[in-house]
């Protein structure tokens, strides 16, 4: 059987956690839900495109954007206290 990238994203999303724990965002990465988690880990951690993403998770590029888009923002909500205080 041949394995294809929709095969292999659930490990990829797997070894980016793995990656993400190991920093301070941690945290607030661990806490987006599952459907904003997953592409932007394939997006900035195994640098995959967004037709890459969107072949893996079975999803349109447009669909990929929007979410990756909603995690960025849902991020800098979540970061915003801790970066406050580091300016402080």
């Amino acid at each position: 059987m041949v394995s294809t990238d929709s095969d292999q994203a659930p490990t990829r999303v797997k070894t980016c956690e793995g990656m993400w724990r190991a920093c301070g965002a941690a945290g607030a990465i661990e806490a987006l839900p599952e459907r904003y988690r997953a592409p932007l880990l394939l997006r900035y951690y195994a640098d995959m495109s967004y037709e890459e993403i969107g072949a893996s998770l079975r999803l349109p590029r447009s669909q990929v954007a929007t979410l990756i888009f909603r995690a960025k923002k849902e991020l800098r909500r979540k970061l915003a206290p801790a970066e406050r205080e580091l300016r402080a």
